[in-house]
């Protein structure tokens, strides 16, 4: 073994068994026991621990995490337990390639929320996506020729444009809704038709955003 490959595992082992401080954390119990037995579906997108990082201010834990999108949490394994993350905009975790933080953003004109993001970009204008998980409750069947469905968990996600220290606003994947929330019009126009983007996909905009954020 190199001497530099030593130093490597012998930083993320010390990084590991640092201990992550208690006021950090909440028991990860309260939520879960209004899931019913026989739901269909999972409360994660993925429903395996990864290893990854969790940031508070200057200073990261490694740690293994998922995140659970019923309950808005990002879950870790501590000495055994599943635990939770408080939600602080001082504290923000990396699983697997994906970033995770806490973001306020617009319910509509007069009220802010606060949320997890996986944050796609940095720069003065983010793209940001909220994944969520929905429970339905069971349905009784109308009729004898129908049969009732269990409670189940359906899939929800929507875009944000976080620009600044604003709070995000939810928007569409289409060159009209981003206009709209941007200025320096002509130059955006310019930069769309010059690298002939539809922005349709999240490659396409973080391309525009970032473009924004370096006028």
């Amino acid at each position: 073994m190199s001497l530099f490959t030593f130093i490597i595992l012998f930083q993320f082992s010390h990084a590991q068994n640092i201990d992550l401080p208690t006021e950090y954390l909440q028991n990860n119990t309260s939520g879960k026991n209004s899931i019913p037995a026989n739901v269909i579906g999972s409360p994660y997108f993925d429903d395996s621990w990864k290893f990854g990082t969790v940031y508070i201010n200057e200073t990261s834990f490694n740690r293994e995490l998922r995140f659970n999108a019923f309950l808005d949490q990002i879950e870790m394994k501590e000495k055994g337990e599943t635990t939770s993350l408080y939600k602080r905009d001082y504290i923000s975790a990396k699983i697997g390639e994906q970033n995770y933080l806490i973001e306020e953003y617009a319910v509509n004109s007069d009220a802010v929320r606060r949320a997890y993001f996986i944050e796609l970009n940095k720069g003065k204008a983010r793209l940001l996506i909220r994944k969520q998980k929905e429970l339905l409750a069971a349905q009784e069947a109308a009729s004898s020729y129908q049969t009732d469905k269990p409670p189940r968990f359906i899939d929800k996600e929507a875009y944000f444009l976080k620009i600044d220290d604003k709070p995000a606003i939810e928007i569409q994947l289409k060159e009209k809704d981003l206009l709209k929330n941007l200025d320096k019009h002509d130059q955006l126009k310019s930069f769309i038709k010059t690298n002939e983007l539809k922005l349709k996909t999240e490659e396409e905009v973080v391309q525009l955003l970032n473009y924004f954020s370096s006028l």
